[in-house]
């Protein structure tokens, strides 16, 4: 990397919009940006990411030992820097994109408030399954209270999971063609950049190789080529950490 390649807070911006909703816009497209609804490619890989996610999740717990300290703690923290991700993207929905889609589409009302309410139930499911996997992480002897703890985990991941599969499936299905049909390619784009300030480095540095490794192969290659540098950088600094915390969550790569 040269002194010119050095990414600057304005390159961080944007490495940060790409990661919230990575951009796959096709600027082979003949319709100039401005008269093309937007691109919500990104969003809807994002969205895709999480249901492989908490799939992998039950699984984790599900194959995991009854007893196994070091892989349930590893569960946690796995689970902490997740959980932190689904947090930023719904408050992101909550405070930028859904009161942007109401000012502009009246019958985005009729989803509103229980998309809301979907995402204050979210946070408290988040808090109630850390809970449980710190508990379970505590048990250094099999036993009943072991196997319930387990137990308590995994119905909870159970829960999170078939949960947010119906609310991504609304989102998906309802709410994002709102988006597409009433925002330019450019608005969405400065929305992009307003959503990118939500993030912290701190989150970066696991969403970055989260998402990386949980799309698919396609998704992953086409998020590379078309990153900024900025993201490229947290990416290669934080992929073996991440590597090796999936693999002591998960027994083998995810």
């Amino acid at each position: 990397m040269t002194q010119t390649d050095i990414p600057t807070l304005e390159d961080i911006d944007s490495a940060f919009a790409a990661l919230v909703f990575p951009d796959f816009s096709d600027f082979s497209d003949e319709l100039e940006p401005a008269h093309r609804g937007a691109d919500l490619t990104g969003y809807l890989a994002i969205h895709q990411a999480m249901r492989v996610a908490n799939e992998q999740l039950v699984r984790g717990i599900g194959t995991a030992g009854v007893v196994d300290r070091e892989r349930a703690a590893a569960l946690g923290r796995w689970f902490r820097g997740y959980s932190d991700e689904l947090r930023t993207h719904h408050h992101i929905e909550d405070d930028i994109m859904f009161p942007q889609l109401l000012a502009r589409v009246p019958d985005y009302a009729m989803y509103s408030d229980s998309l809301a309410g979907d995402h204050h139930q979210l946070d408290r499911m988040i808090d109630g399954l850390r809970d449980a996997l710190a508990a379970w992480a505590g048990h250094t002897t099999d036993g009943d209270a072991a196997r319930d703890a387990r137990f308590a985990a995994l119905d909870l991941a159970v829960e999170l999971r078939d949960f947010l599969e119906e609310h991504l499936a609304i989102e998906d299905a309802d709410v994002l063609p709102m988006v597409h049909r009433n925002f330019t390619f450019e608005e969405y784009a400065e929305l992009e950049k307003q959503a990118g300030k939500a993030i912290t480095i701190r989150q970066a540095f696991f969403t970055a190789p989260w998402y990386m490794a949980t799309v698919d192969a396609e998704t992953a290659a086409r998020t590379w080529r078309e990153a900024p540098i900025a993201l490229k950088v947290i990416h290669v600094l934080a992929r073996r950490s991440y590597a090796r915390l999936a693999a002591k969550a998960f027994g083998a790569r995810p």
